[in-house]
């Protein structure tokens, strides 16, 4: 996460997955990660895609997800981040930003 500044963190839950228009033949891969909660950071790039965001979720398993840049908005108690192939759906589980 170096390179990157933290826009919001809070504990979620990564509720679907879906296609954005064209997908590569390797993109289901990320459907094993739907139902998946933890701590999620959303970030925005200061580097190759600055001023882009990304989602990166930290499992208490100790195992992470992230994505690739794009733009996120927030919609009632979800965060929908929108990418290049990719739209993630994330379940805020609690209102309160965790502390850095």
């Amino acid at each position: 996460m170096k390179e990157s500044k933290v826009i919001l963190r809070c504990h979620a839950e990564l509720e679907w997955i879906a296609p954005n228009g064209e997908q590569d033949d390797d993109w289901d891969w990320r459907l094993e990660y739907e139902g998946s909660r933890g701590e999620l950071t959303i970030l925005e790039s200061t580097t190759i895609h600055a001023g882009q965001n990304y989602a990166f979720l930290l499992m208490p398993n100790g195992t992470y997800f992230h994505t690739s840049c794009g733009a996120y908005y927030l919609q009632n108690n979800r965060i929908i981040l929108i990418t290049k192939q990719t739209v993630y759906c994330f379940r805020v589980l609690s209102l309160e930003e965790i502390e850095n």
